[in-house]
């Protein structure tokens, strides 16, 4: 009963962005979404057949299914790159020079179209970033306090990333220390972009699991393809300002499919909690509207929130604004301190829920599979220090019980049982030789 809540406020909470971006140009956001949902809903089993070098076998792929999003944008991006200007139409925020940012309120358009022009010579191809190319960070009580709160709203944001990914390839969730590895990358990846001075920081992102469950690619090569493309890309202004091309309809059309699968991830977790009980309909209606209502009200009257500290000012208006802070906050506190049974709150539910084939003598055996499929590899592993906190990134190591030789003879057998169809008594030994 908080997972399920909280995977929902994220998707619905991000409309508003959705919708800014989409009206730029409906026509063009309307058909992505059709295309993507025709080939990724309407033909998803249809198979077409794959062709490798060593061809001893025919394969057959969903491969309309797995293209459903690089299609569509690669067609609508080429078709638009040709006919459309794709105009600004809300307020950004235009990077410059020594750590500084130009807000355009008015006509932004205009005034970034006034930037450019002021900037004559050509980006350059290829430009490794170093630490304060930019300027450095600029430390003080308020930026501590707002780096705080993002901290702790990105990794509740990483973790339902991280639940909703399995969920929508209908795999068992992942093993603590995988997620503590997760978070760890994330927070060491936030202290380089500041240090190289991006602006923005690193993180699992909703969109990047929606993806996954409309193409259903689960593979660790495509993650690790585009990762590498992108740092291509991140040291060559060049073909950064390719990716500067693609309209803003076109990310409004895939956040629009993205945050919809969070949504319907999020529902879908209501099937293992008792949805009928009047205590998690008054938990669920209660977490969803208060965390949708609370941040909508300070946006709009900001002054109510004074403690006359400008730091904790901050910290408090960057997390209560936050909708999923809240919708977390919320259902952890109801859901913890509301009377209710296992079955209620939806803890009786093992690993085999997620998979129908899992049955419960496979557990144990899934678990250890699952812990030496997540863990380190063997150079890496061998090199952290077995103390705390590296061995929260590691899986625990399993307890083997040695058994001496002769001494299993000693140990007590189950007494054995009357079948009465054949007449006779049979042992419960796995041999299965019957007295």
């Amino acid at each position: 009963m908080v997972i399920a809540p909280v995977l929902s406020i994220i998707g619905l909470s991000c409309y508003k962005p959705a919708a800014m971006l989409c009206a730029s140009n409906w026509g063009i956001s309307m058909s992505l979404i059709a295309v993507t949902g025709l080939l990724s809903q309407t033909l998803r089993c249809v198979h077409l057949p794959l062709y490798t070098w060593r061809r001893v076998e025919k394969r057959y792929a969903p491969v309309l299914r797995m293209l459903s999003i690089f299609l569509p944008v690669s067609c609508i991006w080429i078709v638009c790159s040709f006919w459309l200007d794709d105009p600004v139409e809300f307020p950004s925020n235009v990077r410059l020079v020594q750590n500084q940012s130009l807000l355009a309120a008015e006509k932004p358009q205009l005034a970034i179209s006034a930037l450019i022009e002021n900037f004559t010579e050509p980006a350059p191809w290829f430009q490794f970033p170093y630490p304060g190319a930019l300027g450095w960070p600029h430390l003080s009580l308020e930026t501590a306090g707002v780096g705080a709160a993002m901290a702790l709203i990105s990794c509740l944001s990483s973790l339902g990333s991280y639940i909703l990914c399995a969920r929508m390839l209908r795999c068992p969730p992942l093993p603590p220390h995988s997620c503590n590895r997760g978070i760890s990358m994330e927070g060491i990846g936030n202290i380089l972009s500041g240090i190289l001075g991006s602006i923005c920081g690193a993180g699992s992102n909703i969109p990047s699991s929606g993806i996954t469950g409309i193409t259903q690619v689960g593979s660790r090569h495509s993650a690790q393809l585009c990762a590498l493309l992108f740092i291509l890309i991140g040291c060559s202004p060049r073909l950064s300002q390719l990716l500067m091309t693609i309209p803003s309809a076109v990310h409004g059309g895939t956040l629009s499919l993205t945050f919809s699968m969070a949504v319907g991830g999020g529902v879908s977790f209501f099937q293992y909690a008792d949805i009928d009980s009047g205590r998690n309909i008054f938990i669920v209606g209660f977490t969803m509207f208060m965390a949708l209502l609370v941040p909508r009200w300070l946006k709009a009257v900001p002054t109510k929130l004074d403690t006359g500290w400008p730091a904790l000012d901050m910290l408090l208006m960057s997390l209560l604004t936050t909708p999923i802070f809240l919708g977390g906050v919320f259902s952890f506190i109801l859901d913890n301190t509301v009377e209710g049974t296992l079955k209620e709150r939806g803890l009786q539910s093992n690993v085999s829920a997620w998979d129908l084939s899992f049955k419960e003598e496979t557990h144990k055996n899934q678990e250890g599979e699952l812990a030496q499929t997540y863990e380190l590899p063997p150079v890496l592993a061998c090199r952290l220090p077995a103390t705390y906190p590296f061995t929260q990134l590691c899986p625990p190591p399993t307890k083997t019980i040695a058994i001496a030789e002769g001494e299993d003879d000693k140990l007590l057998t189950a007494p054995p049982v009357v079948d009465i169809e054949l007449g006779c008594m049979r042992s419960t030994d796995t041999s299965g030789a019957s007295a």
